[in-house]
C-alpha cells in the first residue's frame, strides 16, 4: 500500500481480543505503528490515534475503531484487505457459485473460465449459463429459501440455468454434442470447480489473496495439485497473489511442490487447544519426504487413535 510494506495481527476469543500490532517499514527497517495487550494500548505519533484507545471496547479491533475516526493508516489497511482477501468457505458457497455466474453473463473472464474447466480434463468441452423467468411456483418448497436460491440461482424472478456440453461419440468414431445439468448430471467435484472458477481466476490476474477451505474436498489429488502450482508458478501467478488453504490430503506434502514455510499444521492439545506451527521450525534434510515423515508422527498433528478393535468383539461379548 503506497509503496509500504505492513505487517497487521490481533490474537482474540470469541468474548475479547487478548493482542493486536501494526507494523510497517519505512525504510529498510520494521517500525511500531501501535501494539496492544488487552486493553494497553501503545501506538507512535505516527499513527495518529491520539485518544481513540480510551474509545475501544475490549471486544473491538483497535485497527476498526480507528478506521471509524477517520486515521488515514487504519483506513487504508482496511480498505486493502475488504478488496484483496477473498473467502471460499465450502463447495457449495453460495457466493463463490454467484461471482463465477456474474463472471459468465457479464463475460468477464469467460472464456478463461471454460478453458481452466476444460484443462482439467473434466471432458466437458463447454458451458451455457441461461435465466429463465421463474414463480414461486417453481421451485421445490421443502427446501430452505437459502438451498432454493443456490439450487436455483434465483435472483428475484429469474432462475440460472447452468448447463456443460459434452462430446458423445458413436461407434464410428463420430460424435455429437449433448448438454448436462451442472447441479444434476455433474460430480461434485466439478461443481465446485466451476463455483471456485471465476473467484481463482481472478485473484491470479489481480494479485489478491484467496483462502479456502478443504481444498482437496471432492477433488481429486491431480487437480489440487494443478492449483496450487498455479499459484506457485512465476508464469501464470505474475501478480503474487496468495494462496491459503485447509487440507488433509497429505500427498500434498511434498518438496517438489511447496516450500517448508509454506506449510503449516495445526495440532490440538489435551485441553481441545489448537498450537498453529510451521514444517519450517524442522531442520529436514532435502532428500527427506514430507509426507511420510507427517504420517509417522515427527511433526505431530495426527490424531492418536484408540483400539477400534474393542468396538467389535468376535467373541460375542458385549
Amino acid at each position: 500500500m503506497k509503496g509500504k510494506q505492513y505487517r497487521y495481527g490481533f490474537e482474540l476469543d470469541r468474548n475479547r481480543i487478548f493482542s493486536e500490532w501494526l507494523y510497517y517499514i519505512p525504510n529498510k527497517r520494521e517500525t511500531r505503528l501501535f501494539e496492544r495487550h488487552l486493553q494497553k494500548i501503545e501506538a507512535s505519533k505516527k499513527y495518529n490515534a491520539d485518544g481513540i484507545a480510551k474509545r475501544t471496547r475490549h471486544n473491538a479491533l483497535f485497527l476498526s475503531v480507528c478506521a471509524q475516526f477517520n486515521v488515514e493508516i487504519a483506513e487504508s489497511i482496511l480498505d486493502w484487505l475488504a478488496d484483496n482477501i477473498n473467502i471460499a468457505l465450502s463447495k457449495d458457497s453460495p457466493a463463490s457459485l454467484k461471482y463465477t455466474l456474474e463472471c459468465m453473463e457479464q463475460n468477464n473472464y469467460k472464456q478463461d473460465i471454460i478453458q481452466f474447466i476444460k484443462k482439467l480434463d473434466l471432458s466437458i468441452s463447454g458451458i451455457k449459463v441461461k435465466q429463465k423467468n421463474v414463480t414461486t411456483d417453481d421451485l421445490p418448497g421443502e427446501f430452505p429459501e437459502e438451498v432454493r436460491k443456490f439450487i436455483l440461482g434465483v435472483t428475484g424472478n429469474k432462475a440460472t440455468s447452468i448447463s456443460t456440453e459434452h462430446k458423445k461419440f458413436d461407434s464410428d468414431g463420430s460424435h455429437k454434442t449433448e448438454n448436462f445439468d451442472l447441479q444434476t448430471h455433474e460430480s461434485e467435484g466439478t461443481q465446485k470447480l466451476f463455483a471456485l472458477a471465476g473467484i481463482l481466476i481472478n485473484v491470479i490476474k489481480e494479485g489478491e489473496v484467496l483462502i479456502i477451505d478443504e481444498l482437496d474436498a471432492s477433488l481429486h489429488p491431480l487437480i489440487s495439485r494443478a492449483i496450487i502450482e498455479l499459484f506457485n508458478s512465476s508464469h501464470t501467478n505474475l501478480n503474487n497473489a496468495q494462496l491459503v488453504f485447509m487440507t488433509h490430503d497429505t500427498n500434498l506434502l511434498s518438496p517438489k511442490l511447496m516450500r517448508r514455510d509454506q506449510i503449516w499444521f495445526t495440532e490440538k492439545n489435551r485441553y481441545g487447544a489448537s498450537d498453529l506451527y510451521s514444517l519450517a521450525e524442522y531442520d529436514i534434510p532435502e532428500y527427506i519426504s514430507f509426507e511420510d515423515e507427517y504420517i509417522k508422527g515427527r511433526y505431530g498433528a495426527i490424531p492418536y487413535l484408540g483400539n477400534l478393535d474393542a468396538l467389535f468383539n468376535t467373541n460375542g461379548k458385549s
